[in-house]
C-alpha cells in the first residue's frame, strides 16, 4: 500500500515555521503549495522536518503551434523531508495526479542515496553517488536550508515528485522588487535551465522564496508567497498547525 501524508490537528506540538504560496496560470488561481518547518525532540537535540502540501487543478489546454492539446487535471502532493550534516534534503512524497498515486522514498545510506518508487505497479529501487545530487527541489523552497541556488552554476537537484535528477545550469539574474502585501520588496532572482523548461526563483535577502515560476503539463505556472513581506524566521512562528501523519491510501 501506499503512504499518505494526512494532515491532523495537535495543539501540543513546538512552535512552527509556515509558509503559503498562491499558484496562478495565466492569472487564473489554480491551488496553493503550502511548507511547515517543526522540530521535535529537546532543545540541543531537535529533529527538524519540513512537510509540503500542494493542491492544483489545471485547465484544459488548446492545442497550438507550440503546445499539444491537454485535459484539465488536478495534482496533489504531500511530502515530509528532512536535512542534516549540510546535505540535500531527504524526504517521503506522494504525489496523485488524476487519481493516480505514486509515493518516492529517497535518503542517504551507506554513502549512497537510496531511491524508490511505489505505484500501482509495485516498488522499483536505484541509487545514486551522493555526489550526483547538489541539491533537492525540498531545498529551493526551505528557507531555513543550508544549500542555496545560488552556490551554483551548474546544479544536479533531485525533484521530490519523480525521484529523477535534473541537470541544468543556473543564472543569477541580480536583483529586483517583487509586489507582496502592499509592499516593494527586494529580491534576488535565479534562473534554473531544466531539461523540462525554466524555473524562476525570487529569494528575499533573509531566504524566503516570495515568487517562483515553473513549467508543468505544457503551462507556466507563477506562484506567490501570501501575506505580508516575510521580516525573517521568527515572525512565522506559528503554533498549533496540524502535522502530518503516515496513513494507508484506500
Amino acid at each position: 500500500m501506499l503512504a499518505l501524508a494526512a494532515v491532523v490537528a495537535n495543539a501540543q506540538d513546538a512552535p512552527e515555521l509556515g509558509v503559503l504560496w498562491g499558484i496562478e496560470v495565466d492569472g487564473v488561481p489554480v491551488g496553493t503549495r503550502e511548507l511547515k518547518v517543526r522540530y521535535e525532540g529537546t532543545t540541543g537535540e531537535r529533529t527538524r522536518f519540513v512537510e509540503g502540501w500542494t493542491e492544483l487543478t489545471l485547465p484544459a489546454l488548446e492545442k497550438t503551434a507550440r503546445a499539444k492539446a491537454r485535459a484539465a487535471s488536478t495534482l496533489r502532493q504531500r511530502l515530509t523531508a528532512n536535512s542534516q550534516d549540510g546535505r540535500p534534503a531527504s524526504f517521503v512524497s506522494v504525489t496523485e495526479t488524476d487519481g493516480a498515486a505514486t509515493e518516492v522514498q529517497a535518503h542517504v545510506a551507506d554513502g549512497l542515496w537510496q531511491i524508490a518508487w511505489t505505484d500501482g505497479a509495485g516498488t522499483r529501487r536505484d541509487q545514486i553517488p551522493v555526489r550526483g545530487v547538489d541539491l533537492s527541489t525540498v531545498d529551493l523552497f526551505d528557507p531555513e536550508s543550508e544549500r542555496r541556488l545560488a552556490q551554483f552554476v551548474q546544479v544536479r537537484i533531485l525533484d521530490d515528485a519523480t525521484g529523477k535528477v535534473e541537470d541544468g545550469a543556473v543564472v543569477a539574474l541580480g536583483p529586483s522588487d517583487v509586489r507582496l502585501g502592499g509592499e516593494d520588496l527586494w529580491v534576488e532572482t535565479f534562473e534554473w535551465l531544466s531539461p523540462h523548461g525554466s524555473w524562476r526563483f525570487y529569494y528575499a535577502t533573509n531566504g524566503f522564496l516570495v515568487r517562483w515560476e515553473a513549467p508543468l503539463e505544457g503551462r507556466r505556472v507563477v506562484a506567490t508567497l501570501i501575506g505580508p513581506a516575510p521580516r525573517g524566521v521568527d515572525e512565522f512562528v506559528v503554533p498549533g498547525l496540524p502535522t502530518v501523519e503516515v496513513s494507508d491510501l484506500p
